[in-house]
């Protein structure tokens, strides 16, 4: 028998019983939109902001693609801090922010790449007196 019908036959046999190969999962996480409201519109004084905060109750996680959009479709800069970069250990945190400039609605997103991730996370926003202000939990 060649080592190519053996091969066949052994994966068959494992289908069988019930084993199917782990393959990595990439999948998108999102929270928002999400509003501060009219009260709070930019001025000079005012320097709310858009944070997207994470939390690995899992394994491992690969992070990515992690991105702050406004509702005008542009992605905006995380000019507040970005601590997502890599990978995120199990029970581990990490966030990444803009500076609210322009009377917009922000929606946050990232994509993992983990087998057993269990990603959990919010969209917050808050005002220049980091008063929490909106809050859109992450959702896959």
């Amino acid at each position: 028998m060649s080592y190519f019908r053996k091969a066949l036959l052994s994966l068959a046999a494992l289908s069988v019983i019930g084993f199917t190969p782990a393959l990595a999962e990439v999948v998108t996480f999102a929270a928002g939109p999400a509003y501060g409201g009219s009260a709070l519109l930019v001025s000079a004084n005012w320097s709310g902001k858009v944070t997207c905060r994470i939390y690995n109750n899992g394994t491992i996680a690969q992070l990515s693609n992690r991105r702050i959009t406004a509702n005008n479709n542009v992605t905006v800069a995380q000019n507040g801090g970005n601590l997502c970069t890599g990978t995120l250990a199990p029970r581990a945190y990490c966030h990444y922010s803009h500076v609210i400039t322009d009377n917009l609605a922000f929606t946050c997103a990232i994509t993992v790449d983990a087998n057993r991730a269990s990603i959990t996370g919010v969209a917050e926003i808050v005002d220049s007196a980091n008063k929490i202000v909106t809050v859109v939990p992450f959702s896959r």
